[in-house]
């Protein structure tokens, strides 16, 4: 009878309320870009209706600039044509023609590339922006899936590489792609052997830094990811074994009740994940579109260039398309590191 009484009495005192504090989406919505913001919505939207409208933006995106892309490529083919125009008439002097033309192309297109470095620049910041209030939610929630070290390592890793590739952008990789401009522009104006393999030198080692930033989060995410996973799994099966023998009675109902908030952990941790889904494309396919529209625009015209003979003004017209290549390739790795830690938090299952 005392035991009874003691039993009563401390499961009283230990029976305390408890709640959980619902996760402010709002908070979610503010890190993100004013335009992105009305493309992706509310949290709770359908998937789908974001979808449309982002495909809405994508095709407005390219049809307003697909007029200004015609306009700069028939102004850089115009200067090609005059070039060799005059290179026919002027044989005296064709290395001012050259470097004239060179001068010119260098003029239409300095804007653009320092625009297209400043959406890429505002893209990398707007994602570093969102993850730093997405990330910890989703690893709250997947920790609340009993996947606790899985998503501790997901969160560390993400974190660790977002701020250290948004370092290594901001201070090697966004000068090195001046410096190979203004060394492309060199190059081509004075038909530098020298210079040009400098150019490819910095064009090579871009590439490499942006690559091994993907390549490499990729790989650690995915092997410690798939370690962390095996367990977690092996220590819930173990907690709920645990649990339903050492109390025979409630131990399964306890068990049960458990799967069913790990349950709707999961749930939150999923609708998370479509919602970060949809504003990371939210946030990029703008930019990405237009500085992919302007890549292939510049491509052509340096192909078009290279057909009247002006293998100089072809060479720039090139190079200034790669500088716009390799910003979205810096914006791309960026978001690509983003994407992967997402999908490998939606993937983390508990056991």
């Amino acid at each position: 009878m005392k035991k009874l009484i003691f039993i009563l009495i401390f499961s009283l005192l230990l029976i305390t309320p408890c709640s959980a504090a619902p996760y402010d989406d709002a908070s979610l919505q503010d890190s993100l870009p004013d335009y992105a913001r009305d493309l992706a919505g509310e949290v709770s939207k359908p998937a789908n209706e974001g979808l449309e409208q982002i495909e809405s933006a994508l095709t407005e995106t390219l049809s307003g600039g697909l007029s200004g892309v015609i306009k700069r490529a028939l102004s850089i083919i115009a200067v090609a044509v005059i070039c060799a125009v005059l290179t026919v008439f002027c044989d005296d002097a064709p290395e001012y023609v050259s470097l004239g033309g060179c001068a010119a192309i260098a003029v239409i297109s300095v804007s653009d590339v320092n625009s297209f470095i400043s959406y890429g620049t505002d893209v990398i910041t707007a994602l570093s922006g969102f993850s730093k209030t997405l990330l910890p939610a989703m690893c709250a929630a997947s920790a609340a899936c009993g996947t606790l070290s899985s998503a501790t390592v997901n969160y560390a890793a993400s974190v660790l590489f977002l701020d250290s590739f948004l370092t290594i952008a901001r201070s090697v990789v966004l000068p090195l792609i001046y410096a190979y401009l203004a060394v492309g522009i060199a190059s081509s104006s004075f038909d530098s052997k020298s210079l040009k393999d400098i150019s490819g030198l910095l064009k090579r080692v871009c590439t490499l830094l942006m690559t091994a930033a993907a390549l490499g989060f990729t790989a650690y995410i995915s092997i410690s990811s798939v370690v962390a996973s095996g367990g977690d799994a092996v220590a819930s099966k173990l907690a709920k074994t645990a649990i339903s023998t050492a109390l025979p009675v409630v131990g399964g109902i306890i068990s049960d009740a458990a799967g069913t908030v790990v349950a709707g952990a999961e749930a939150m941790r999923n609708t998370l994940g479509v919602f970060g889904m949809i504003a990371l494309l939210a946030i990029c396919i703008s930019p990405f579109a237009l500085m992919a529209l302007n890549y292939i625009g510049y491509k052509l015209t340096a192909a078009a260039v290279k057909a009247f003979s002006c293998t100089r003004l072809g060479e720039l017209t090139d190079c200034i398309g790669s500088a716009i290549g390799m910003i979205l390739g810096l914006a791309g790795c960026c978001a690509t590191i983003l994407f992967v830690s997402m999908a490998v938090s939606i993937k983390a299952v508990g056991g």
